[in-house]
């Protein structure tokens, strides 16, 4: 859990389960949730809850992933209304696995001297 002075919200996470209890299966699988307090100048629902549910895959350069979300308020207007239901998708292609490069890194290749005709 990070803070930092200007933080507004105050949260605690849990991610993916280790790989090992994912071998076998077709697609990526992990649940994250978050519970956190926020101050009411930043929202008027200071207590939730949210949890996430997250199923993704990779097929050569592409990311497909679902991961809805389920939110709770347990303290501030919206106590009453229950659980929120969010459904997110994400598709995505990788362009910089065909073989494209942002260039040399190295310390040694440093640009060679420009010249300017005026």
């Amino acid at each position: 859990m990070k803070r930092t002075k200007q933080d507004h919200r105050t949260t605690l996470r849990m991610g993916r389960p280790p790989q090992s209890l994912l071998s076998n299966l077709a697609v990526g699988v992990s649940l994250s949730q978050e519970v956190g307090y926020q101050r009411t100048a930043f929202s008027a629902d200071t207590w939730t809850w949210e949890i996430r549910p997250i199923m993704d895959k990779k097929i050569s350069r592409w990311y497909l992933s679902f991961n809805p979300a389920l939110d709770r308020s347990f303290h501030g207007p919206s106590v009453n209304k229950g659980v929120k239901f969010s459904p997110n998708f994400k598709f995505s292609f990788d362009l910089t696995s065909a073989g494209a490069s942002p260039g040399p890194t190295a310390r040694n290749s440093r640009p060679r001297r420009a010249n300017a005709l005026i």
